[in-house]
C-alpha cells in the first residue's frame, strides 16, 4: 500500500467514511456527493469523504485538471474542505480492499440515467458496502434487493436524504449492509459459474439431447469456479 493511502486511512480509522473511487469526470456526479457530505455533516459530525482516483486522460488532455479543481473549491465554499479528501491516483486492488474495509456508505452520484455499468459499484457490493446512488440503470438493478438507496439523477436533496437516513438510522444501515453483503455473495464468481453452467445446460440440452447436455454443463461448473477468481479478494467480514 502506498503511503498516502496508509496515511489518510489511518486518519479516518475511527470516522464514519463515505468513499468513491474510480477515473474522475463530470458524468461522475461528484459535486452531489460533496454537496450531500456538507449537508450531512451537521448528524454526522464526524463524516469523512474519500474520493479516490486520477482524473480521466480524455478529461485532462482536453481540460487539465479544472473539474478536480473545482470539486475541491466547491468543498472550500462548503466549508468542508477537512472532510473531503483527495487520492490523485488510480487504487490498487489492495488499496481498494483496505478503503471499503473502512467505508460505512459508498457513493455513485453519477449523472446520467443511461448509465449501463459501473465496476465501482461492482467492487462495493462485492466487498460487503451499501451504496447511496443515482437511479441509473446498472444501480436500479444491482441495489433492488436493500443494498442501498437509489435516488433521481440531479437530485441533490434526495441523494443527501438517503445518505442521512443510512448514517443516522443504524438500524437501516444494518440491513443495507446485509443486503450488500448477500448480493456480494451473488457477485462471486462460484456464483456466477452456476448460472454460466445454467445458460450452457440450457444450450448444450437444446442441442444435444436434453439431460446429457445438462450433466456435461453441470459437471463443468466446479471448473468454471475453479479457474475464476471472486470480483473482490477483500471480502469485509465483520
Amino acid at each position: 500500500m502506498r503511503p498516502e493511502v496508509g496515511a489518510v486511512l489511518a486518519d479516518t480509522r475511527d470516522a464514519t467514511v463515505a468513499s468513491t473511487f474510480g477515473l474522475l469526470s463530470p458524468g461522475k456526479g461528484l459535486h452531489t456527493g460533496i454537496e450531500a457530505v456538507a449537508r450531512v455533516a451537521a448528524d454526522v459530525p464526524d463524516l469523512r469523504y474519500i474520493i479516490a482516483g486520477a482524473t480521466h486522460p480524455e478529461i485532462v488532455r482536453k481540460d487539465g485538471e479544472s473539474y478536480r479543481e473545482s470539486l475541491e473549491r466547491l468543498a472550500d465554499q462548503l466549508g468542508v474542505r477537512d472532510r473531503v479528501t483527495f487520492l490523485d491516483f488510480f487504487l490498487t486492488d489492495a488499496e481498494i480492499a483496505a478503503l471499503l474495509g473502512q467505508t460505512s456508505v459508498f457513493l455513485t452520484p453519477y449523472r446520467s440515467s443511461e448509465q449501463i455499468s459501473s465496476g465501482a459499484l461492482t467492487f462495493a457490493l462485492a466487498a460487503g458496502v451499501p451504496a447511496v446512488s443515482t437511479a441509473y440503470h446498472y444501480a436500479t438493478d444491482l441495489l433492488a434487493g436493500g443494498a442501498g438507496i437509489t435516488t433521481p439523477c440531479g437530485d441533490t436533496g434526495a441523494f443527501t436524504d438517503a445518505l442521512r437516513t443510512l448514517l443516522t438510522q443504524p438500524g437501516r444501515l444494518a440491513a443495507a449492509t446485509s443486503a450488500a453483503r448477500a448480493a456480494g455473495d451473488r457477485l462471486a464468481w462460484s456464483a456466477v459459474a452456476g448460472q454460466l453452467a445454467g445458460v450452457i445446460a440450457g444450450v448444450t440440452g437444446a442441442r444435444a439431447g436434453g439431460a446429457c447436455g445438462a450433466a456435461r454443463a453441470a459437471a463443468a461448473a466446479p471448473a468454471v469456479a475453479g479457474r475464476s477468481r471472486r470480483v473482490l479478494r477483500c471480502r469485509v467480514t465483520p
